[in-house]
């Protein structure tokens, strides 16, 4: 074995001893079969290990942030669904009273080509219908408005 060899081995040697990784009986077998690829796997590997770790953590990190990125996508698309659904329901909600205040136009109306004392009860009822339909309005966008609040 050449001199130079002989150094090179003894300095990974003491290296890997010094890290109580490998026995000096390790290295010295390897070096003797003249296996220098075995004996340069044995030195390297602290430093392959400590590559491996520091690998595992950036990975770990950045599966960390991904999770996050995408929780905090999630909750940002849930956010515009309630804002939709609440704009909806409030579009339906007036929607469906300028419906009802015009049904009252139109049943007032008609209201007027009867009796005089058909005339009271005529309005009366298109009051009562025109109520209802407002308060079921009510009653849906509350209730959008519920389970939007959770």
């Amino acid at each position: 074995m050449s001199a130079t060899l002989r150094i090179v081995l003894t300095g990974l040697m003491l290296v890997l001893v010094a890290c109580g990784r490998f026995t000096p009986d390790d290295i010295d077998k390897a070096a003797r079969k003249g296996d220098l690829d075995a004996a340069t796997s044995i030195a390297a590997q602290p430093a392959v290990d400590a590559v491996n770790r520091d690998f595992a953590k950036e990975q770990n990190e950045a599966n960390a942030k991904v999770m996050k990125a995408r929780a905090d996508a999630n909750r940002e698309v849930n956010k515009a669904a309630r804002n939709r659904s609440m704009h909806q329901a409030r579009a339906d909600h007036d929607v469906t009273i300028a419906h009802a205040e015009e049904d009252l136009s139109v049943a007032l109306e008609k209201c007027k080509t009867q009796s005089a004392e058909a005339m009271s009860a005529c309005a009366q009822h298109a009051r009562a219908v025109q109520d209802q339909s407002t308060s079921a309005a009510k009653t849906r966008l509350n209730i959008v408005n519920r389970q939007i609040s959770g």
